[in-house]
């Protein structure tokens, strides 16, 4: 499979993906799902232990962090629930744009 990058040039607005467009894109993504209206995607990860997934929590967090994008995850024994969601657009809630799919893509 090869790696795949997506490129937004500095102050062009993203565009919210359709509906049709996100459930093409989930499909070539394993594991992730719509949430939220189609506001967020989540994917669920399996971890040997506890220990692990809340390294994988803590990457996570910090990554997206450094990347701008907003996420929450959350730790259940050895498994990370982790939902990312796009940024807000002009104080409103964003939708899932190429950007969120490509970071989501990059977690695995």
């Amino acid at each position: 499979m090869g790696d795949t990058q997506t490129v937004v040039e500095p102050g062009w607005p993203e565009v919210r993906l359709k509906s049709e467009r996100v459930q093409e894109e989930l499909k070539t993504m394993i594991g992730w799902k719509p949430v939220q209206e189609e506001m967020a995607i989540d994917r669920v990860k399996s971890f040997p232990t506890p220990e692990i997934a809340a390294l994988y929590s803590a990457f996570v967090t910090r990554y997206a962090a450094a990347a701008g994008f907003p996420v929450t995850v959350s730790v259940s024994g050895g498994q990370a629930i982790v939902t990312v969601s796009a940024p807000a657009m002009n104080g409103n809630a964003g939708g899932l744009t190429e950007s969120v799919l490509a970071f989501a893509r990059q977690l695995g």
